[in-house]
């Protein structure tokens, strides 16, 4: 009957399958259990999987995990679920398995954030780097950058070398503190440690030079970078949009191009945005050819984004071209068009007569009727 439960698609079917285990004196089988609780998650029914797991009189590890996986897939940290956590976490220390990192590790995530799941690890005797880095990230991702860098510099007096984890989380923390001297002192790390080449480690690095403004200091570090993908792209791109650099930003795109990355949606996000603020309506098709060759003008943001760009560069033909495209209009496309609308466009070169703001207003109005 266990190939049954995978055609379960209905909880009522489910109990009925269950049912028929219970007549049958199968409920205590540890692997229909463990199933059972498993096909009732999957149903977004996971009270029912705490009843089949509390019905086991001795679960095996096969049970427990189960039930643990279940909890961590549908992030159920509420006061039911927790209650269920400490048992399990009170059997696991009848068992023994309290001191076996992998457990620890599953305990921290069922926990939560914010739950003092750090006071698991005390029970340690032997603390490793994993021990740590579970630690430094709880710190980082509750927004405690400085109980990050306390509980490094404990880890290093514990003879302990930092891995990718440990660096990336300091990154973040530095961000967090918004202290281009930690930044720095993590990037001295890097290259002590060796990380300088993992692509992981130069991604967080780059970001946090963009986070703390030090465009320089990311354009030096990225010209130094052997291997660079889109995302690392997209942040310097990016970066170069957000603070008022426009024109770098257009030739990082064309340099992006040369390289052979391909760009996707945040890419062209950015550099539309970038040639709006030039008012280059040459540029600006450039962009748009570009966008279009790499198959990002599908999405209605990027469709909004052209549109707008068009508008404020006068070329209010190409701007109505898009939006009648457009089939799923946003209010943002309505917008655009509208307040592109509001201004006289004299369209010289291309021999169209000059259309004044209220004729435009009303096109695109009507044809909202």
């Amino acid at each position: 009957m266990t190939p049954l439960l995978d055609f379960c698609d209905k909880i009522e079917f489910l109990q009925q399958i269950h049912a028929k285990y219970i007549v049958y004196g199968h409920h205590q089988n540890e692997t229909l259990c463990s199933k059972h609780i498993s096909s009732h998650a999957n149903l977004d029914h996971l009270h029912f999987s705490q009843k089949v797991f509390n019905s086991v009189d001795n679960p095996n590890s096969l049970v427990y995990n189960t039930l643990l996986q279940s909890l961590l897939k549908f992030g159920k940290y509420n006061e039911t679920h927790l209650e269920t956590v400490r048992k399990i976490h009170g059997n696991f220390i009848k068992l023994g398995y309290h001191l076996d990192i992998s457990v620890l590790e599953e305990m921290d995530g069922l926990y939560g954030k914010g739950s003092g799941a750090s006071e698991l690890f005390e029970e340690m005797p032997i603390k490793g780097l994993t021990f740590w880095n579970l630690l430094i990230s709880e710190c980082t991702q509750n927004g405690k950058p400085d109980e990050s860098f306390r509980l490094f510099r404990e880890m290093r007096m514990e003879g302990l070398e930092p891995d990718c984890k440990t660096i990336i989380n300091l990154l973040r923390s530095s961000v967090i503190l918004n202290s281009l001297e930690a930044g720095k002192f993590v990037h001295l790390l890097i290259v002590l440690s060796n990380l300088t080449n993992d692509l992981s480690v130069n991604t967080a690095l780059l970001t946090m030079y963009t986070k703390l403004g030090r465009l320089e200091s990311a354009k030096v570090l990225f010209d130094q970078m052997l291997d660079r993908d889109c995302v690392m792209w997209n942040i310097i791109v990016l970066a170069y949009c957000r603070n008022g650099y426009p024109k770098e930003a257009l030739e990082l795109l064309m340099q992006m191009g040369r390289s052979g990355v391909r760009t996707d949606l945040c890419t062209a996000l950015a550099v539309i945005s970038s040639a709006t603020e030039l008012k280059s309506l040459g540029q600006g098709k450039e962009v748009h050819a570009h966008v279009v060759r790499n198959g990002s003008d599908y999405q209605v943001s990027v469709h909004n984004s052209l549109i707008d760009m068009y508008c404020k560069c006068g070329d209010l033909r190409s701007a109505r071209n898009i939006f009648d495209f457009v089939l799923d209009k946003t209010v943002v496309s309505w917008s655009s068009m509208i307040k592109g609308s509001m201004f006289r466009v004299v369209c010289q070169n291309e021999g169209f007569e000059l259309e004044t703001r209220q004729d435009n207003l009303s096109r695109i109005i009507n044809s909202v009727c």
